[in-house]
């Protein structure tokens, strides 16, 4: 496990961090910028984001099922982590900043207008973050565990979600609502590309998701 090398920025949910990172300040610090997310969500809206979460759901449950922690780059070097070798604090440190998160949202949310709309403009940050499955799985040849499932995800969240978004923020649809659709492309391929490094370094059984078998073999051999 320690020849494996260290996950990329963007596997590391990049884009949902920084979009977290300057959205939420700015709503904090800004009324102008906070101005803009006012209007109330539509009936369509609440159900279209709702219709993300089941996506959701069960693109974790696919991952799950197919064992996505065993190749994905972000869980298998942080499993060389030193937080990581103790698996009861690991879940510790996993659940905890998870619980918070949970519980800074649900204030958010508690606040009410504009953090309805702050919140969700990071949720669409997650919403490209999702192209990293099929990404991957043009990358390594092999359908990456998650596909099936990210899929339905990303067109919840750019056919529906976004659209519904970009009318109450922003208003008429031109350049930064056509532009955003163009980023797509690039940043499929910034995953693309990024994967590939990661495949080219990686021992093979890493990205076929044959870690575990590994490290069985090393230990009845010592």
């Amino acid at each position: 496990m320690n020849t494996l090398p260290k996950n990329g920025a963007l596997s590391g949910m990049i884009i949902p961090a920084l979009t977290a990172a300057v959205v939420l300040p700015l709503g904090f610090f800004s009324a102008d910028f906070r101005s803009h997310f006012t209007a109330p969500l539509s009936t369509t809206f609440q159900w279209c984001f709702f219709a993300s979460i089941v996506a959701m759901a069960v693109h974790k449950l696919e991952s799950y099922w197919f064992e996505e922690f065993e190749q994905c780059p972000v869980y298998l070097t942080s499993g060389q982590s030193a937080w990581a070798r103790n698996p009861r604090k690991a879940v510790f440190l996993s659940f905890v900043p998870t619980f918070l998160g949970m519980l800074v949202v649900t204030f958010l949310g508690f606040l009410g207008p504009p953090w309805h709309l702050l919140v969700m403009t990071v949720w669409l940050g997650q919403g490209a973050h999702e192209l990293h499955h099929t990404a991957k799985s043009l990358s390594r040849r092999r359908v990456y565990p998650g596909t099936v499932s990210s899929v339905l995800f990303v067109a919840v969240m750019w056919f529906g979600v976004f659209p519904l978004w970009h009318d109450l923020v922003i208003g008429a649809r031109g350049a930064l609502f056509f532009g955003a659709y163009a980023a797509l492309p690039l940043i499929f391929l910034g995953y693309y590309l990024e994967d590939r490094k990661w495949v080219s370094l990686a021992p093979e059984f890493a990205w076929r998701g044959e870690v575990s078998e590994a490290l069985s073999q090393v230990r009845s051999a010592s």
